[in-house]
């Protein structure tokens, strides 16, 4: 989980290390299917190259408190 004041931007470090995780995640689990990451932030993510590369789906405040 992510918190800011403002959309979270995914800048190229941020997306290495993401992509680092998916990466120990499919290694440690033996796994083959598909990996899907989604961010839970407080107010979104800003979609950039980055965001957009690595992202499936992005889910918010509004999201669990409607």
């Amino acid at each position: 989980m992510k918190v800011s004041i403002n959309p979270f931007t995914i800048d190229k470090k941020y997306q290495t290390e993401l992509q680092d995780k998916i990466d120990t995640f499919r290694t440690a689990t033996h796994t083959n299917k598909s990996i899907f990451l989604t961010m839970i932030t407080t107010f979104g993510i800003v979609r950039n190259m980055h965001s957009n590369s690595i992202v499936q789906n992005s889910l918010t405040m509004d999201d669990f408190f409607r």
